[in-house]
């Protein structure tokens, strides 16, 4: 019989747990609040703009998301006032900002996103035309 595979130690499960929930709320607050859907599409262009361009670094990437993410607590805190703010830390706030640019680099290079921000048309500078969603 092996031993099972350690598990990673996230300090009272029942108080992770409760985090987690919480970002997960949040993250679906924000994708569906039209102001931040639209910032989103912006991020993404990025993104795209920076893999085309060979000057996407993964380091950076949590910063970028960070701003998103920031504005998408105010907001969610504003409509939700009575969630408690003080659970949101500036590690778990990083460390949810790493998850999601993990997860937006992945849906952009899969192509997730294709058909949503560049119509397949060139301009007269020769870049492609983003559409907005």
């Amino acid at each position: 019989m092996t031993p099972a595979a350690a598990q990673p130690d996230h300090g009272d499960l029942r108080h992770y747990d409760a985090k987690r929930r919480l970002a997960l709320n949040l993250m679906r607050f924000m994708e569906h609040e039209r102001y931040l859907v639209r910032r989103k599409q912006a991020f993404v262009a990025h993104v795209e703009r920076k893999l085309r361009n060979n000057r996407y670094h993964a380091g950076e990437a949590p910063q970028l998301w960070s701003h998103w993410l920031r504005e998408g607590l105010k907001r969610y805190l504003r409509a939700h006032p009575r969630v408690d703010g003080s659970l949101f830390t500036r590690a778990f706030l990083h460390e949810l900002a790493e998850e999601i640019a993990e997860r937006e680099h992945i849906r952009v290079l899969r192509g997730d996103y294709v058909d949503m921000t560049v119509d397949g048309t060139i301009d007269a500078s020769g870049r492609m035309r983003v559409s907005r969603w």
